[in-house]
């Protein structure tokens, strides 16, 4: 059972090296199984081949330590082929958000609500987060739930 999660995490650990270098992952958990297992398989006949020779009967406790330590040797081997190669560095995702004209608004005493002078209807929150849409205090420069400066415009700035 141990020697399965060894196997489901030095998979893991190489694809994510794979990725990293721009290949497959998939291909990379196939060489990885296979070398782990065929290394495995040549660690117990080279094993059960020694016991023979040095006359241990069976030799079980050799067979499993060498078939042990070579599949070791196979993880390792995978290992290295996932890290060869230069990492290839992924450019940063930008999100850009439309260019929306901004209109002239009356501040409530509160600073919490503002009305728009041409229909009297209430409109968004000037501390509202622009990434995340939290509602942040009037006092707010980033905001609370996401860290993201807010927009303030100057006439904020002054009353600050």
């Amino acid at each position: 059972m141990l020697e399965v999660v060894a196997v489901y995490y030095l998979c893991k650990k190489n694809a994510d090296n794979a990725k990293a270098r721009g290949k497959k992952g998939a291909g990379t958990v196939i060489y990885t199984i296979c070398f782990w297992i065929g290394f495995e398989v040549i660690g117990a006949i080279v094993g059960s081949f020694l016991g023979a020779i040095l006359g241990l009967g069976d030799g079980i406790a050799l067979v499993y330590i060498f078939a042990l330590a070579f599949a070791a040797i196979g993880g390792l081997i995978s290992n290295v082929i996932s890290k060869a190669g230069p990492v290839v560095v992924q450019p940063p995702v930008v999100y850009y958000q439309p260019y929306q004209q901004t209109q002239q608004y009356q501040y409530m005493p509160n600073q919490e609500q503002q009305i728009n002078p041409l229909d009297q209807t209430q409109v968004v929150n000037p501390y509202q987060c622009q990434r995340c849409g939290n509602i942040n205090p009037s006092d707010s420069l980033f905001c609370m739930k996401c860290g993201n400066p807010l927009q303030i415009s100057q006439s904020q700035e002054q009353q600050l």
